[in-house]
């Protein structure tokens, strides 16, 4: 299999807004005050993400990787540049982009429905139906029968599972993924895998996710983007064009796993 990089990606041209954009980086740069002195995080990023399309970032730690993630979900602001979602320029947290993290994070004094309904405050939904909408999501990650489960009482993959139907309940637009499944056994991380590809073909959004595991990028993405560190950049952009669902074993699959694993090879020599 030849794989195609399509270096007209790399070119980065903002000022080309593309029908269909859901997001778009706009020559970012962020840098943190450490000790007084300024450290460059990410350097003039720009990537153009169309509706519903599956992005995958991959690079070493230190990259910006969540940096970059955190930026589109507003809860961190550039020091150059701009982040539009929607058209509308980035500003704060919204409505419109739900996020999971590596650790779930749900509140520890509430069941697994009541972490879902607390969700919905923001959107205005009333509390008579804040339950049975959370009881809805938490049926469609798979969670039947533990609804009233503390998640001191779930496994390390229910909770996740918990959290993403979380993040689906108010519906966004836009779903953040900064390394879900990173704490994972290997196991239950090929299930939540599964189960986020069975999520995003029943209910299609736009998705971001970070991830250092190449497979997993191979297997979830429409695009990869390869990023360098020190500055966090853009090195390249991968279209992974394999149908689906997908077999990692298929040749097409390891060819590109192994493509994209080359990348960080070369960056080592």
């Amino acid at each position: 299999m030849n794989v195609r990089i399509d270096d007209r990606l790399l070119k980065n041209d903002s000022e080309v807004r593309r029908v269909g954009v859901a997001i778009s980086v706009d020559h970012v740069s962020r840098a943190f005050d450490i000790n007084g002195r300024p450290l460059a995080v990410l350097h003039d990023i720009s990537l153009d993400i169309t509706a519903g399309e599956f992005v995958v970032i991959v690079g070493a730690s230190g990259c910006g990787k969540s940096t970059l993630l955190r930026l589109i979900a507003g809860l961190d602001m550039p020091n150059a540049g701009a982040v539009f979602v929607g058209g509308s320029k980035v500003v704060g947290p919204g409505l419109d982009r739900g996020i999971v993290f590596q650790d779930h994070r749900l509140l520890p004094w509430l069941t697994a429905e009541e972490n879902v309904a607390a969700a919905l405050i923001a959107r205005g939904v009333p509390k008579a139906e804040r339950l049975d909408v959370a009881r809805r999501y938490l049926a469609l990650v798979g969670l039947t029968g533990f609804e009233t489960a503390y998640p001191s009482q779930l496994s390390g993959g229910m909770a996740q599972r918990a959290a993403i139907g979380r993040a689906l309940a108010n519906d966004p637009d836009v779903l953040l993924l900064d390394e879900p499944l990173g704490a994972l056994d290997a196991l239950t991380r090929l299930k939540l895998q599964n189960e986020i590809v069975r999520l995003s073909a029943k209910n299609p959004k736009t998705i971001v996710l970070v991830t250092h595991d190449i497979e997993e990028a191979v297997f979830f993405a429409d695009r990869i983007v390869v990023m360098d560190a020190k500055p966090g950049r853009i090195r390249r952009i991968i279209p992974v064009d394999l149908p689906r669902p997908r077999d990692r074993s298929s040749p097409g699959f390891v060819a590109l796993r192994s493509a994209v694993l080359d990348e960080f090879i070369d960056e080592t020599h």
